[in-house]
């Protein structure tokens, strides 16, 4: 989850359609991440994590309620078998207050990933990973600061790409997108397409969403 969806990991523990569908104020659905007719798999945070404290108060996570979109790797996706969400065990400690329950749950997730043998334990790699394979597939930095409950202003002095590595990476995701319309044009042109043709402006019109 932390992967597809750039999470803090308190921020798990605040999904309201892990198995069940979410109708907003506006009365629109988005459905459970487990429905297996759901293809976009949006995830919906609510303002407040599933536990409380010892005294019975909501935990609330740091960014408030927001709708995230995964990485758009439908691959990556089956493979971390995230149609089949569960939640994890948490119990706070007695007389634990919100601020540290959020860090004993932090820990627990530490903790968890270490029992599972992953081969990085910091947290917030999990959302440096999510902003960087974002920028490969070409998600613009406003929606990706967006979907990750910060401004685009911490995403690029926080979150921004660094090391050649990485920027190889970004550089081959980007080199797959659709290039320009114009530039499409061009390039049929010279390769002896027909873009006159009604099978050419059809092609163009579905995928350039041309009225």
């Amino acid at each position: 989850m932390a992967v597809m969806y750039g999470l803090r990991p308190t921020e798990i523990a605040a999904a309201v359609n892990l198995t069940k569908p979410y109708t907003t104020e506006d009365g629109v659905t988005i459905k459970a991440l487990s429905d297996p007719d759901n293809q976009d798999n949006y995830l919906v945070l609510g303002d407040y994590t599933y536990f409380t404290d010892t005294e019975g108060r909501k935990v609330s996570i740091k960014t408030g309620g927001r709708v995230i979109a995964p990485i758009p790797s439908p691959e990556m996706f089956n493979f971390l078998e995230l149609k089949r969400p569960i939640l994890p065990e948490y119990t706070p400690k007695e007389g634990s207050q919100p601020r540290t329950v959020a860090a004993g749950f932090n820990v627990a997730f530490s903790k968890h990933i270490k029992a599972m043998g992953c081969p990085v334990t910091q947290k917030y790699a999990f959302r440096r990973l999510y902003n960087l394979l974002g920028e490969k597939y070409g998600v613009p930095v406003e929606l990706r600061a967006r979907m990750m409950g910060h401004s685009a202003i911490v995403n690029e002095s926080k979150y921004k790409t660094e090391g050649i590595d990485a920027t190889l990476e970004v550089l081959k995701g980007v080199a797959k997108l659709p290039v320009p319309l114009n530039v499409a044009l061009e390039r049929l042109t010279a390769l002896g397409v027909d873009i006159d043709s009604p099978e050419a402006k059809l092609f163009l019109r579905v995928i350039y969403q041309i009225d």
